[in-house]
């Protein structure tokens, strides 16, 4: 396997007092067969990212509510 993709959701957005933003995502879900985020369900269940961001414009890319799909690779 070469890599493996996840799906995540930002779920908060908050600024920090170091001046950093923490993103906080979680796993998509749904129960409809017919729905795209069914087959990470069924891969990924569950799970929890934060980022902590110190460009403005970074952060700003990132949307309360917006799902966003994470690919991991061996480095």
């Amino acid at each position: 396997m070469e890599s493996v993709r996840a799906k995540f959701k930002v779920g908060c957005k908050q600024e920090c007092p170091s001046g950093a933003t923490q993103i906080s995502m979680h796993a998509v879900y749904s129960s409809d067969p017919n729905h795209e985020n069914k087959v990470f369900t069924d891969e990924t269940p569950s799970g929890n990212f934060i980022l902590n961001i110190t460009k403005p414009g970074t952060a700003a890319f990132f949307e309360i509510g917006q799902e966003y799909y994470l690919d991991f690779t061996k480095a």
